[in-house]
């Protein structure tokens, strides 16, 4: 008896998450919009390619400066010297990353545009791990009777809607004081605009 109560109870839980999870996905939230980006490449791998592209910058920024501070510091002022570095640099050391061949002075620009990159798609990646920390959430509650994972599984539910709108408020807030970043502006809203 008391089993055939617990497994109904696991079912009408279950019932409750996927129409709560239905509800969500077709109402409230846009999940085709955190799955892939603008340029209709995933998430994920868009993430990791802005994680190298940052670390190329700064590894080809870094060796670049200590190949220059090391001529300047030994008082080469050999034009050859300066020659071989620049033909080292563009003719063979850029041909191992994925960048093209900056300036040093074009670099912190570069870095800090692929930064922007990384974080827009850190918060789309953001909503994606949540998601599947629901789904499996969800799953454990089925099969252990502890409300802590019916609980993970609602909360990170909510907390995708919560992140987007800290989000829209942060960007609501910076309007207010004529502040505006464009990769602020430009990161996705996946919730639904009649709701929110």
């Amino acid at each position: 008896m008391t089993r055939g109560y617990l497994l109904t109870l696991k079912i009408i839980n279950l019932a409750v998450f996927s129409f709560i999870i239905t509800v969500f996905l077709i109402y409230i939230f846009d999940f085709d919009t955190v799955i892939v980006t603008a340029d209709d490449e995933f998430v994920i791998l868009a993430f990791f390619g802005a994680v190298k592209n940052v670390f190329s910058y700064i590894i080809y920024g870094v060796s670049l400066l200590i190949a220059y501070g090391c001529a300047i510091a030994f008082r080469v002022y050999n034009m050859y010297l300066f020659n071989f570095i620049e033909g080292f640099f563009e003719g063979y050391l850029s041909k191992w990353f994925s960048v093209p061949q900056p300036e040093i002075q074009n670099i912190p620009s570069l870095i800090f545009d692929e930064l922007g990159v990384l974080f827009n798609d850190l918060y789309l990646f953001i909503f994606q791990i949540l998601f599947v920390i629901a789904v499996i959430y969800a799953i454990r509650g089925f099969f252990k009777s502890d409300p802590k994972h019916s609980f993970v599984s609602i909360g990170s539910i909510i907390l995708m809607i919560i992140v987007t709108l800290m989000v829209a408020g942060l960007r609501d807030m910076l309007n207010l004081f004529s502040v505006h970043f464009t990769y602020l502006d430009e990161m996705a809203n996946p919730l639904d605009s009649m709701l929110f």
